[in-house]
């Protein structure tokens, strides 16, 4: 059992990862980052001025610090310093940017629906690429440039003697406009598809109007060239086509080559197998979703594969970085002295922005799209793919045969598991991670169910500045049946027992004095019975009372007939915050409960706890842990704005702040213990 409680946590892990992407969006959509100014803010200042909800305000914030975009000094924020240029207003903010992405987040949320072909893509999402939209977005710019800049830095020598180049795909004019300065006698035909040339035409209007720089409409799978040139270049272009289409734009590009012309085809890195670096096989999901499951991130080695069948004469692979491959090679009647094929690994010139605003970019794009990896996880999930691979694993092909989708598609997707571990590849067969293999062997059915929650999540946290303005909850009411139950319970019960498991044992060992001394325990919100039902297990001469909303004690019922059956098991219909008990308790129990209350009624259950104590009982509060700055451990500054989103007024309090409660109530013995490295235990006795 612990095995699997390890896999589910495992799992868990990859399919939250759109929660540091949703509160980046959050952040830069409400102007949270323009509300910090250098000499900080604190949370009621940023949510006077956003006109948010203080208690929304501070979770946020707490979660922001957590995975490092925000400082926290006292009560102040202030913007980390990597990050201030990037996400504050000036010529190199970068918000618009990084929005790109919660646009993109809603969209793989369909992913199954889009590779099965029931729907597609929208059209804005799909064109991004294909036309200047790009142009106003200043940190993708910086970005590209400062990789043009290394690609155009080892192809001077040719350029030096070309005369005439042709850049393929390249409309927003950037390579073409250096290409003009670095060699005054050039010029330069961008070839694109209508409606890809407005930003060129606004920044190499004087190249343009001197006969310099020429801009062909055309469609590069099918454009054939009168003229001949020197230098030919293809730019991050193939990986939005399929493989027959790749094959037609190099076989055209290689035949508008002059005798001794140069093909230079610069693209991500990706190695044979597809699976590495990450980003590029991430990077090939996307490309999938932008062509509604055609187009896909070939591998360096394809692409040499490509040009050969093509008739044409390759002359290096090179690595330019981790990220980035240039591949050059010569005409079809390429006459020169044979050249080796050689990989060549080239050092990161940085032009336009310096190393440390570079990488802290790459930091905030890495937040921003990993929501990629939650989405991906969830469409295989969802789409059946995972027993498809048990126990003997499958290839893509047949993957695709039996789940309905495209032999690319599986191949992509199944790639992009195997780079964060949850399926292995060995000669074209993939198979399952550990983690996984093991929790299909449980009930399956109920895990995915309860992994597909986390799907309703991602959109929940998608509307985070709605709920943030809006001051209201998702929900209905503040209540726990509407809170543990909009889901049915064998689901949401499932992920709790393999997540609460290994804590709760640890819980019953520190408490076992007080378990096995008791003859009355009262469990407050224990509606699933999960804890009663332990300490019944332990002392079979204690009595249990449980008190929780009417909805969960109807779970507890059905889940607790045995107990009830036997007459130790008392339930009770009613509100922890205003029920009055009639007897008292050795042992009182709040397990997992007060996060979902504000300051108010987290003080009302309490101190109706403490009321319902025998003289010498004791009470005990299981909650996840959480320093007093709210920032630490970052699986709680996430969890407590999880369980704000739901409610719009809870929060996980911190350790501290629970204590503070119970001192103010007239507890005076009180002990903090560690339940594990996440979860905090509160005794306080009479």
């Amino acid at each position: 059992m612990k095995t699997l409680a390890k896999s589910w946590k495992t799992v868990v892990s990859v399919v939250t990862t759109y929660r540091n992407s949703t509160a980046l969006f959050a952040a830069a959509e409400l102007g949270i980052f323009r509300c910090i100014p250098s000499t900080g803010a604190t949370a009621f200042q940023i949510s006077d001025n956003l006109d948010i909800s203080l208690v929304g305000s501070q979770v946020l914030l707490n979660f922001l610090c957590s995975i490092n975009l925000l400082k926290k000094d006292a009560n102040f924020y202030y913007i980390s310093d990597s990050i201030y240029p990037w996400v504050r207003s000036g010529e190199s903010c970068a918000l618009s940017d990084l929005l790109l992405h919660k646009r993109e987040n809603e969209i793989w949320l369909k992913m199954p629906e889009i590779l099965k072909g029931k729907t597609k893509a929208p059209e804005v999402y799909r064109n991004e690429l294909l036309n200047s939209h790009l142009g106003s977005y200043n940190a993708i710019q910086s970005a590209n440039r400062l990789y043009a800049e290394t690609i155009l830095s080892r192809l001077t020598p040719t350029l030096m003697k070309a005369s005439h180049v042709l850049d393929i795909g390249g409309g927003h004019g950037y390579y073409a406009g250096r290409i003009l300065d670095i060699n005054p006698k050039s010029s330069v035909t961008i070839q694109d598809l209508e409606g890809g040339f407005e930003v060129c035409k606004i920044q190499q209007a004087k190249e343009i109007e001197t006969g310099r720089l020429k801009l062909l409409i055309g469609d590069a799978r099918n454009y054939h060239h009168d003229s001949r040139y020197d230098l030919v270049m293809i730019n991050e272009l193939l990986e939005l086509f399929p493989r027959n289409e790749k094959k037609s734009i190099i076989d055209l590009a290689m035949k508008s080559l002059s005798s001794d012309g140069l093909l230079a085809i610069s693209k991500f890195t990706l190695s044979r197998d597809g699976t590495s670096p990450m980003f590029s096989a991430i990077f090939s999901v996307r490309m999938l979703m932008k062509t509604n499951g055609a187009g896909y991130l070939e591998t360096d080695e394809e692409v040499a594969e490509i040009i050969c069948e093509c008739g044409g004469t390759l002359l290096a692979i090179e690595k330019v970085d981790d990220f980035k491959t240039l591949i050059l090679a010569r005409a079809h009647d390429y006459n020169g002295p044979e050249e080796d094929n050689s990989i060549i690994t080239m050092g990161r010139p940085r032009v336009y922005v310096d190393e440390p605003q570079f990488e802290a970019w790459l930091s905030l794009i890495s937040i921003a799209t990993s929501f990629r990896f939650s989405s991906i996880f969830l469409a295989v999930l969802e789409l059946g793919i995972f027993p498809c691979l048990h126990p003997d694993g499958a290839t893509a092909a047949e993957v695709s045969q039996t789940v309905g989708i495209s032999v690319i598609a599986a191949q992509v997707l199944l790639n992009s598991l195997c780079t964060i571990g949850i399926v292995n590849l060995e000669r074209d067969r993939y198979t399952l991670a550990v983690e996984i293999q093991s929790l299909l062997k449980t009930n399956w059915a109920s895990v995915v169910e309860a992994l597909m929650l986390y799907s309703q999540e991602n959109d929940l946290w998608l509307r985070m500045v709605d709920i943030m303005r809006s001051h209201k909850s998702v929900l209905s009411s503040l209540n726990m049946s509407s809170i543990n139950h909009i889901v049915p319970e064998s689901v949401y019960l499932f992920g709790v027992e393999l997540s609460n498991q290994e804590v709760c044992q640890e819980m019953f060992g520190k408490i076992q004095p007080e378990v096995m001394k008791a003859t009355h325990v009262l469990d407050i919100g224990g509606g699933h019975g999960m804890h009663s039902s332990r300490v019944l297990e332990m002392n079979h001469q204690v009595n249990v009372t449980i008190i929780d909303l009417s909805n969960a004690i109807k779970v507890c019922e059905k889940r607790q007939k045995h107990h009830l059956e036997q007459g130790r098991m008392q339930l009770i219909v009613g509100d922890a915050r205003t029920y009055e008990f009639k007897n008292t308790f050795d042992l009182v129990m709040i397990n997992d409960l007060l996060h979902y209350f504000n300051r108010t009624d987290k003080e009302l259950i309490i101190a109706r706890a403490m009321k319902a104590l025998a003289a010498d009982g004791v009470l005990v509060i299981s909650k996840f842990r959480l320093e007093p700055n709210g920032i630490e451990p970052a699986g709680s500054a996430s969890f407590s704005l999880k369980v704000f989103l739901k409610t719009s007024v809870g929060y996980l309090p911190s350790d501290e702040e629970v204590v503070d409660i119970l001192q103010k109530q007239g507890g005076n013995d009180i002990e903090v213990l560690s339940l594990g490295q996440l979860y905090s235990l509160i005794v306080m006795r009479r």
